[in-house]
């Protein structure tokens, strides 16, 4: 890994053209970013590769088109937030989430994940 501080909103810019490619047409791409979100110490590439593959996964999900909205904000966490066997400290988080319209995963491979 080589973690450096980056601006999302131009990281998610720069990528912009690539995953209108990867979707193709019958799938538009929506951004939506939040106010002031502060700059991140983060993988560049690593960021890139598991964006783009949540993107490719929400097209595969939509096999008739749709739309993907991937959206920025921050959120204070103001106990630790506990997932299977990682703990998110108290702190303030830039959240990235990826939705599209397509048919979802099934109950039974979620294990607690939500769409």
């Amino acid at each position: 890994m080589q973690p450096e501080l980056i601006d999302l909103r131009d990281t998610l810019g720069d990528l912009t053209h690539l995953l209108n490619r990867l979707v193709g047409e019958k799938i538009d791409i929506r951004w939506s970013h939040g106010a002031d979100l502060p700059s991140i110490r983060a993988d560049k590439r690593q960021l890139e590769q598991v964006l783009m593959n949540l993107v490719v996964n929400a097209r595969d999900a939509m096999p008739s088109g749709g739309r993907i909205e991937v959206v920025t904000s921050t959120v204070r966490l103001t106990e630790p937030l506990c997932r299977d066997r990682a703990e998110v400290p108290v702190g303030e988080y830039v959240v990235v989430r990826v939705k599209d319209e397509g048919c979802g995963i099934s109950a039974d491979n979620t294990k607690g994940a939500s769409k």
